[in-house]
C-alpha cells in the first residue's frame, strides 16, 4: 500500500443510534438457510481533531427529530418492521461532552459519506459556519438533477445559509482516487462511488513511525461478511477468542463450513460470506470499491470500520471520549476481523441450523 508519510489526527468513535430489525435478505445475498437476521447496528459518527485546533465529523447519523425523516421515510420503516432509536442529536451529544458545535467552525466542517437519511443526521442542529462536505458529483445529482427523494439527499434546509462543498479526488490513495484533506497526509478522502452517487470513504493516519490508519467505509459495505476473508486476509484455521463466547478457549474453527456454504451458492469457496443485495448507483461499481477496500483490508495497520457493522460494540472497542489512535498497540484487529462470525453461528444455532462440527 503506497501512502507517503504524514501527519496524524485523533479520532474518535461516537455510537448514538441503534437501528434492528432489518433482515438479512434486504441488505445481502445470496441468502444463507438459518441466517435470517444480524444483531441491531449503529450508524457511526467520528470526531476528527487536527493538530491545528481543527475540528471536523465524518458522518453525521440519523436526526434525533423523527419529523426530519419525512412522512414517506418514516412510514416505510415502519411498514419494513425496522426500528430505529436515536439517543440524542449529535450536536447536542457533542455540546454535553466539551464539544460545542460552533467549535465545529468555518475553517472546519462535516463529511457524509453519502447523502442517504442514515449518515446526513440533522445538519441544521450546526451554525451556518459549519460546511457540509460531500462526495464527487453529489452536487449535480442531488442539487441541480433529480437525485433527491425520501431516502436521502441535499435539501434546502441543509443549505440553509451554509458552504456546500463537493471534495475533487485527484491523487491516489492505494487502490482510490483521494484528497489529501490537509495536505499534510492526515486525512484522505476515498472517491468510494457505487452505494451511492458521491460516496465517499476517509483514511486518517493515526500514527507515524510506524504508521497505522483508519478507514471509516461509510455504506461501501455493511457487515465485515462482505469483506472477509479474502485472499488478502484468508479465514484463520482457528479464531481466537472465540467471537461466540470471547474466551480463548474453545476457539471456533468455522472454516470448511464456509467454503461449503459459499461454494452451494456459486460464490468464491475462499471469500467473502455475502455480497451487496443492492446498489443506488451501480453495482459493478460498488464491487469494485469492496475490492479496494478489501485490498486494503488486508494491511495490518489498516482498521477498517464500516458505518453500520455491530462489530464496533465489542467491549474492547473504544469510544468517545476516548481515542481511537492506539488501536493498533491494544491488538483490537484480533478482537474485531472475525466478530462477525459469531453474528453468523448465533443465527443459525437461534434457527437449529448448526453445523454438525464445528
Amino acid at each position: 500500500m503506497s501512502i507517503p508519510k504524514g501527519q496524524t489526527i485523533s479520532v474518535k468513535v461516537i455510537d448514538l443510534v441503534n437501528v434492528s430489525g432489518v433482515p438479512n435478505k434486504s441488505t445481502y445475498a445470496p441468502p444463507v438457510e438459518g441466517v435470517e437476521i444480524f444483531p441491531a447496528s449503529p450508524s457511526l459518527c467520528f470526531l476528527l481533531e487536527h493538530n491545528s485546533g481543527r475540528r471536523l465529523l465524518f458522518d453525521l447519523g440519523v436526526a434525533f427529530n423523527s419529523s426530519k425523516l419525512g412522512e414517506k421515510l418514516q412510514k416505510d420503516l415502519a411498514n419494513f418492521g425496522w426500528k430505529v432509536e436515536v439517543k440524542e442529536d449529535l450536536a447536542v451529544f457533542l455540546d454535553k461532552n466539551g464539544v460545542p458545535p460552533d467549535s465545529i467552525e468555518a475553517k472546519s466542517n462535516s463529511f457524509a459519506s453519502h447523502t442517504h437519511w442514515d449518515h446526513k443526521g440533522d445538519i441544521s442542529t450546526f451554525p451556518p459556519s459549519t460546511d457540509l462536505i460531500v462526495g464527487p458529483n453529489t452536487v449535480a445529482k442531488f442539487v441541480h438533477g433529480d437525485g433527491n427523494g425520501p431516502y436521502g439527499g441535499i435539501t434546502l434546509d441543509d443549505m440553509q445559509g451554509r458552504t456546500l462543498r463537493e471534495v475533487k479526488c485527484d491523487i491516489k490513495v492505494g487502490p482510490f482516487p483521494a484528497m489529501d484533506y490537509f495536505g499534510d497526509g492526515s486525512l484522505y478522502i476515498l472517491d468510494s462511488p457505487g452505494h451511492d452517487h458521491g460516496h465517499i470513504c476517509a483514511l486518517a493516519r493515526t500514527t507515524s513511525n510506524p504508521d497505522t490508519f483508519v478507514l471509516f467505509g461509510g455504506d461501501a459495505a455493511h457487515h465485515g461478511s462482505e469483506l472477509r476473508p479474502t485472499k488478502h486476509l484468508p479465514m484463520p484455521k482457528s479464531i481466537v477468542p472465540n467471537p461466540q463466547t470471547g474466551l480463548m478457549h474453545p476457539p471456533l474453527c468455522p472454516g470448511d463450513w464456509f467454503r461449503d456454504t459459499n461454494q452451494k451458492r456459486g460464490l468464491d469457496p475462499e471469500g467473502p460470506l455475502y455480497r451487496p443485495s443492492f446498489a443506488i448507483a451501480s453495482m459493478e461499481h460498488t464491487l469494485q470499491t469492496i475490492e479496494k477496500i478489501q485490498e486494503m483490508d488486508g494491511n495490518e495497520s489498516v482498521l477498517c470500520l464500516l458505518a453500520h457493522d455491530p462489530s464496533v460494540r465489542h467491549k474492547s472497542m473504544p469510544l468517545f471520549p476516548e481515542s481511537l489512535n492506539d488501536w493498533k498497540s491494544k491488538g483490537l484487529r484480533k478482537f474485531l476481523d472475525w466478530s462477525w462470525v459469531g453474528d453468523v453461528w448465533n443465527e443459525l444455532e437461534r434457527n437449529l441450523a448448526m453445523p454438525k462440527s464445528t
